[in-house]
């Protein structure tokens, strides 16, 4: 049996579908982490907890000053759209076996507009742009890997939706 490796190679970031290759130089994908209510009780022998939500999902891109960028990102009030491309490679004993596209969609509004800073005789650097998700999707090739949209109550993971019972003793 041959060993694989997944690797993601280059990525290209969208805002409201203009692309920004050349101005972003690092992202911070979201991160799941799980809230939690904590859980003692007297037969227990340590404790623990049970996860009740999801911290907040954040979009973090750093790089250069882009107008662009900022001219949409300035307005807490309007949701914008943002996706980050990336190509995953699969490797094996014989070299690459599958190219396929991962992507993130995220929507949300940008919390954080840094325009960094200007040295004497440098380029400007140090732009960051920290979008606070309300929705957000990661899909590696035909597959969904989660789907949250938290507006919705809506959390996807792998294809099953988490919280479908939940949500319907809701109501919602």
């Amino acid at each position: 049996m041959s060993q694989t490796v997944e690797r993601l190679f280059r990525a290209n970031v969208y805002v409201e579908g203009q692309g920004h290759a050349g101005a972003i130089e690092e992202i911070d994908l979201p991160s799941l982490k799980w809230a939690g209510a904590d859980l003692k009780t007297i037969a227990m022998v340590g404790k623990s907890k049970l996860p009740t939500s999801l911290d907040e999902l954040k979009v973090t891109m750093k790089g250069h000053l882009q107008a662009d960028i900022v001219a949409v990102a300035s307005d807490p009030t309007r949701f914008r759209n943002v996706q980050i491309r990336s190509n995953s490679v699969k490797w094996g004993g014989e070299g690459i076996e599958e190219e396929v596209a991962a992507v993130v969609y995220a929507r949300g509004w940008f919390e954080e507009v840094n325009l960094g800073s200007v040295k004497g005789q440098e380029n400007a650097s140090g732009a960051q742009y920290v979008l606070h998700c309300v929705a957000c999707k990661l899909q590696i090739g035909a597959r969904v890997l989660f789907d949250i949209d938290l507006y919705q109550s809506k959390v996807v993971i792998d294809g099953t939706d988490v919280f479908a019972t939940s949500n319907a003793n809701l109501g919602i």
